[in-house]
């Protein structure tokens, strides 16, 4: 990155948003990070909070001062919504950037951080199973994409082995996975919700595995939601991922 780059005039961070008070939590807690990189940035949501992204856009379109706004989707995969963002850009001084995991450098990244929190936490194992647990959509290719993703973050990690489950929409579920494998071949089980922040998924992976945990006990571990599992560390990625050069301009 180079240090005389001018940030742009104003930063918009769009993220879906929940009914889920903690998800909401979470969310304002990692603005806050955001902020100490970027002091003027404002946010909004697609859905389930206020400032709705359309009402935000049209109030920063009247603005004539600004002359380029930076759109950043806090989405970790396209799926529908970053079209909907794209859709209601309302002139060419917006400039909107692609989901988090679109990034190159994402899969390298998540896995470090991922690396960090089993050694923080002293579960390291030679022989561990990762679960990697997505929302879940209707849309193939947006499933393909998480196959895709997780494949590349495992990869990176070196070690043991990789499954994928979802919350819900599509299958296997954790449930699943878990009862139709042999969990014994395994030191230890890490399930790697693949969201931003807590709400629904967790609290699904939480009521799927309740059962099996009780009936097997095996040594299973939930790591963090990814803006979660290191705060100063993701915030300060996604800076400088909007320092660089722009990844998409809005048509």
């Amino acid at each position: 990155m180079n240090d005389g780059q001018t940030q742009p005039e104003k930063i918009i961070f769009v993220a879906h948003g929940s009914p889920k008070k903690i998800n909401h939590d979470d969310f304002f807690s990692f603005f806050n990070k955001l902020k100490t990189h970027f002091p003027t940035s404002e946010f909004c949501f697609i859905e389930h909070g206020e400032p709705n992204f359309k009402d935000k856009f049209t109030e920063i379109e009247k603005n004539e001062s600004l002359t380029k706004v930076i759109v950043q989707p806090l989405l970790l995969f396209r799926a529908g919504h970053l079209a909907d963002i794209e859709k209601h850009i309302p002139s060419q001084k917006f400039e909107v950037k692609k989901a988090i995991s679109e990034a190159d450098d994402f899969p390298d990244f998540y896995a470090g951080c991922l690396l960090d929190w089993i050694r923080t936490k002293n579960i390291d194992s030679d022989n561990p199973l990762f679960i990697f647990v997505g929302r879940g959509s209707s849309n193939q290719t947006a499933n393909s994409e998480f196959y895709k993703i997780c494949r590349l973050v495992w990869e990176k990690i070196k070690k043991g082995y990789i499954m994928i489950a979802f919350a819900e929409v599509t299958r296997p579920s954790v449930q699943e996975v878990l009862t139709n494998t042999i969990t014994d071949n395994f030191e230890k089980i890490f399930i790697v919700p693949v969201i931003l922040f807590r709400g629904y998924v967790i609290e699904k992976i939480t009521k799927d595995i309740s059962d099996f945990i009780q009936k097997r006990k095996p040594r299973i571990y939930i790591a963090p939601p990814v803006a979660r599992i290191s705060e100063e560390k993701f915030s300060t990625w996604i800076a400088n991922s909007i320092k660089q050069t722009p990844r998409h301009k809005s048509a």
